[in-house]
């Protein structure tokens, strides 16, 4: 079972504050906020799909682990969809978590993806998450019946 990071964009609409999975907030980058709460969850097997314009922040963020994250370099243009199209077919061949590096999410969260995945018995074929909002929200919007 693994997570894999993806930070491949531009951060085009974050300008001119850099890179945002290289913000730091709270003495820590953004990325690195990510990984420590993948590890907290129990996900011991990590990869990150990075972009160009973040390789050099990415690689002294992992400089700061005791252990390799595996990195795959998008080189598309595709934003999140080209992230996920960077990721070798060999390498989803077992259990995904897929996330973004800059985007916040409560840590039970994510810790109660990592039991699913984790109990085998459940047979999941994919775990679609959200937030239901009763008032607009200016985000993205899954419908359901």
């Amino acid at each position: 079972m693994q997570a894999i990071i993806i930070i491949g964009g531009e951060s085009s609409r974050f300008q001119p504050l850099g890179d945002k999975t290289s913000f730091e907030f709270l003495g820590k980058s953004l990325l690195e906020h990510r990984i420590n709460s993948l590890l907290q969850a129990g996900f011991k097997d990590i990869k990150i799909v990075h972009g160009n314009i973040n390789l050099k922040q990415t690689k002294a963020t992992l400089s700061k682990f005791s252990f390799p994250i595996p990195l795959y370099h998008q080189q598309n243009k595709y934003g999140m969809a080209g992230a996920i199209l960077t990721i070798p077919d060999e390498a989803l061949e077992e259990p995904s978590l897929i996330v973004s590096g800059n985007d916040t999410v409560d840590q039970e969260l994510i810790e109660d993806i990592y039991q699913q995945m984790s109990n085998a018995e459940q047979n999941i074929d994919a775990l679609i998450v959200g937030k239901q909002m009763n008032e607009y929200f200016p985000g993205g919007y899954l419908k359901t019946d």
